[in-house]
């Protein structure tokens, strides 16, 4: 009888264990990865072994920067270097159509406005977009980096 009990659990094991974690034909030694696209060419990958799950629920090569209130106001036109990062590949402004409307109307209540700017990197790497969010944060005093999670812009 135990003996049966235990060959019972070890085939429901290796069951459980064969099938986990399977979410692509594209799979090599207990590893899979499900890549799927996501907005403006960035990818989501899900990566699974038999034992643990990494999930990066970002986009893969744009950093969010949110400018703090007094330096929004001066709306500087930042460039690659003043981010102290060499792969910068585009920055966007997804604050820029409020640029006229705070100059322009002296009613318009601007004391929480802080600018947006998006990232675009020069590479797909999660790991180095976790790395960079870390490294802005901690080197540049006026900026709070964030990984992208996934959304639309205008362009």
């Amino acid at each position: 009888m135990r003996k049966s009990i235990i060959v019972v659990v070890s085939l429901l094991l290796i069951c459980a264990l064969s099938s986990c974690g399977r979410t692509s034909s594209n799979s090599t030694l207990n590893t899979y990865v499900d890549r799927s696209t996501t907005l403006n060419s960035g990818t989501t990958d899900v990566i699974t072994s038999s034992f643990k799950q990494k999930t990066y629920n970002f986009i893969d090569n744009h950093i969010m920067l949110t400018i703090n209130h007094e330096e929004s106001l001066k709306f500087v036109e930042y460039t690659k270097d003043d981010f102290l990062l060499d792969d910068i590949l585009e920055i966007k402004d997804l604050t820029a159509p409020y640029k006229n409307i705070i100059e322009n109307r002296p009613d318009y209540d601007s004391s929480r406005f802080k600018r947006v700017l998006l990232l675009i990197m020069d590479y797909h790497d999660y790991e180095r977009i976790l790395r960079d969010v870390e490294f802005l944060n901690e080197n540049i005093d006026f900026i709070e980096a964030a990984e992208v999670d996934g959304f639309t812009y205008p362009s």
